[in-house]
């Protein structure tokens, strides 16, 4: 168990840092949540997971970005509007507000 542990924290901070160096900020109060201003791009991170809503082509933007970095989200592909799916067990669904 103390080994999980100790891979999560690492990957968390390694998604973390790559986020902030492609111009996101880290939640205050939820370090896992992070949010790109100028791109109006949100990303919750989960591990190597993410969870991202984003305008126009921001979402592409941020993907390449991170490939960039090095970073490769294990769950972050673009969805259409009205898509479901499950991102850690809870259903969600791809609305137009993004």
């Amino acid at each position: 168990m103390h080994t999980l542990c100790v891979v999560a924290k690492t990957c968390i901070l390694v998604v973390g840092h790559g986020l902030i160096k492609i111009g996101f900020t880290r939640g205050v109060i939820d370090p896992t949540k992070f949010y790109h201003k100028a791109r109006q791009t949100f990303v919750d991170t989960h591990v190597d997971d993410g969870h991202a809503a984003a305008t126009g082509d921001n979402l592409w933007w941020m993907l390449g970005a991170l490939k960039d970095v090095g970073i490769a989200l294990k769950d972050t592909f673009p969805r259409g509007v009205g898509d479901s799916y499950e991102y850690l067990q809870r259903r969600q669904e791809r609305l137009p507000e993004a």
